[in-house]
């Protein structure tokens, strides 16, 4: 009988960074953070075809015509693994690989551009006034990963910064 395992991916925690040394920066208002978590379902690691799912990070921001001529970038950290072109959840000691990626096509990782990857949105300029986005995350478990029955769980934090 294939061992079965529960997975999902928290995105827990916000994190935002004006970046900035203007007093300007102050007015911005990010507070309107939403989140669904990445959902693998059960992992059976003797399917042959990645394990697929895929969730949503939305971003309202007001305030912004007090930054203009600012550029905002969103990103999402590294989580356990640290690297975000190899991502790792963990059960107790077991880790089972997985990966987060801007397309459907699970070609362009999600992370910050100094470990290889690319940014969730940006860097733009945004709008005057208001940024209301909703960005879609597309999640991969490689298949055929032996792991120990368990709830795999990893923690990303999405970073939204503004800067000149």
């Amino acid at each position: 009988m294939p061992t079965l395992t529960r997975i999902l991916i928290l995105f827990v925690a916000v994190v935002i960074s004006l970046v900035s040394t203007s007093r300007s920066a102050d007015a911005v208002n990010c507070r309107n953070f939403n989140a669904t978590p990445i959902d693998f379902g059960i992992y059976n690691p003797n399917r042959v075809a990645p394990t697929l799912s895929q969730g949503t990070v939305r971003v309202r921001c007001t305030g912004l015509g007090q930054i203009k001529g600012k550029s905002v970038l969103i990103t999402l950290e590294s989580g356990i693994s640290g690297n975000c072109s190899d991502r790792h959840m963990v059960s107790g000691q077991s880790v089972l690989r997985y990966g987060l990626f801007r397309d459907a096509a699970h070609t362009q990782p999600v992370g910050r551009a100094s470990h290889g990857c690319v940014f969730l949105f940006g860097p733009a300029q945004p709008p005057r006034g208001v940024l209301d986005l909703s960005l879609t995350i597309y999640g991969l478990i490689p298949p055929q990963q032996s792991i120990a029955s368990g709830t795999y769980v990893d923690t990303i934090h999405v970073v939204v910064e503004f800067f000149d």
